[in-house]
């Protein structure tokens, strides 16, 4: 499936965050430490995730091997690998 298009399904998700983490960090003692911590380490998740996605879409080749790694029977893999490749 096209993992580009997840954020549409996730606004709902990142409104929630949005405004339930601040509501939860409310009873904790040491808000905007906890609060850096906790984006600091969302941030480098999310740039190592980036960085493994970035090595998929470095060519087409690249791009259309990794396809026919993770599904079965993907003609159109196969055809474009073949003419790109």
């Amino acid at each position: 499936m096209a993992d580009r298009y997840t954020y549409v399904p996730l606004i709902g998700l990142f409104i929630i965050l949005a405004w339930g983490v601040p509501d939860l960090l409310k009873r904790f003692r040491y808000q905007k430490a906890g609060l850096v911590v906790i984006t600091t380490l969302v941030t480098i998740t999310l740039m190592l995730v980036s960085w493994g996605q970035v090595k998929t879409w470095q060519s087409s080749v690249t791009l259309f091997e990794r396809a026919l790694a993770v599904t079965k029977n993907n003609y159109v893999a196969h055809i474009t690998l073949a003419i790109t490749g």
